[in-house]
């Protein structure tokens, strides 16, 4: 079977009709003002690994020339007139989508659409369904722009440290001056690699830093092996205990793995075919995959600026093209601060940047709290 496909910025039009229909070939008209060399190379090479034996195709046309998109569909059915072609209109701009409809009817071509909302690829005429959607992975759309996910720059939390890890979070949400105040003493002399016992030296006898210490002893992260001397329990538990914004970041990863397929945390890419090393797109704090729709969230553990907000949302634009979505989680009270806060919030609501306040995990479930603010970005 070959499936003709429009093909254009939208990374997920491109691979899921293919992912799901498994065409023996196929092809894909493209306007090279939209769809660079690169891009063609990288969604090939993305299909490729899913479908290694699919053969594919490229054809140049003009995305805005209705005349131009229509004769070229017309030469490629002549072309496979013996052969079961299919075309999907689920990629491409508005004309691509007349086009493709006009040309399914014309030579009695099966017009095919991924309908996200019920998990089928569709038949658009009759609205027969014709398979079951084949979501694509992080990797899966990583390769397609032109990126490989490297590693996590941070320790993952393993499932059997949720409980105490949310239960850390909490403590230091609650107590940030005292957080960092214990933390300022931490880095200075204790991060360094290697470095696996410490002593609280100056701040022995400070209150702020003996609440949190205890805290941290409590829970295990560290124990007592002598007078002022102490030793983390395990690397993973120093660098949670030396590494400031990593709490925001563990807390909503752990919150996301009830929600969604998948979730990375402390995301480095390795940008393989684009220069743009120097820019901070290869790091990003939480990625999460619903449904082949990536979402970028940036965590902070103080008052959100303005640059925060274009940064996160930039970011998700150009990485997840118009499928990504950007949120930003906080400890801080945004939504009900009557002063500059509350006008960042206004600017995120504006640019359809998602917001989630750590406390809203209190009053909420996991699904709900992440659902609220997704709602934002439409």
């Amino acid at each position: 079977m070959i499936q003709i496909q429009f093909l254009d910025k939208n990374i997920v039009g491109a691979l899921i009709p293919a992912f799901s229909m498994k065409p023996d070939r196929v092809i894909f008209l493209y306007d090279t003002r939209e769809v660079s060399e690169n891009n063609r190379k990288e969604v090939a090479e993305a299909l490729k690994v899913r479908l290694p034996k699919i053969e594919i195709q490229y054809e140049r046309t003009n995305m805005l020339s209705m005349d131009e998109i229509a004769g070229e569909l017309e030469h490629l059915v002549k072309i496979f007139e013996n052969k079961e072609i299919q075309i999907d209109i689920t990629g491409g701009s508005e004309i691509m989508t007349a086009c493709g409809l006009m040309a399914a009817k014309e030579y009695e071509l099966t017009p095919t659409y991924v309908d996200f909302y019920s998990g089928q690829v569709r038949n658009a005429f009759t609205m027969e369904r014709l398979a079951e959607i084949q979501h694509a992975t992080l990797a899966d759309y990583l390769t397609a722009i032109g990126g490989k996910y490297m590693s996590s720059s941070r320790h993952t939390p393993e499932e059997k440290d949720f409980e105490r890890i949310l239960s850390m979070a909490k403590v230091i949400f609650s107590n940030e001056k005292k957080w960092d105040k214990f933390f300022t003493h931490m880095t200075h002399g204790f991060s360094a690699k290697g470095v696996m016992e410490f002593s609280m030296g100056n701040n022995r006898g400070d209150r702020d830093c003996k609440f949190i210490l205890d805290a941290f002893l409590d829970r295990g992260y560290a124990k007592k092996i002598g007078e002022d001397r102490y030793r983390f329990a395990s690397e993973a538990d120093k660098e949670y205990m030396t590494v400031s914004g990593i709490w925001l970041e563990m807390y909503i990863y752990i919150q996301a793995k009830q929600c969604f397929d998948e979730v990375y945390m402390g995301v480095d890419i390795d940008w393989n075919k684009r220069d743009i090393c120097e820019s901070r797109d290869n790091e990003i704090d939480v990625v999460v995959m619903k449904n082949s729709q990536p979402i970028f969230i940036s965590c902070k553990m103080r008052p959100i600026e303005k640059e925060t907000v274009y940064e996160i949302y930039s970011m998700a634009k150009r990485l997840g093209g118009s499928y990504g979505k950007a949120l930003i989680a906080t400890t801080v009270d945004v939504r009900s601060s009557k002063d500059e806060r509350n006008s960042i919030y206004l600017r995120m609501a504006k640019m359809k940047v998602g917001l989630i306040e750590s406390r809203d995990f209190i009053k909420q479930n996991p699904s709900e709290v992440f659902a609220r603010a997704l709602r934002m970005t439409e």
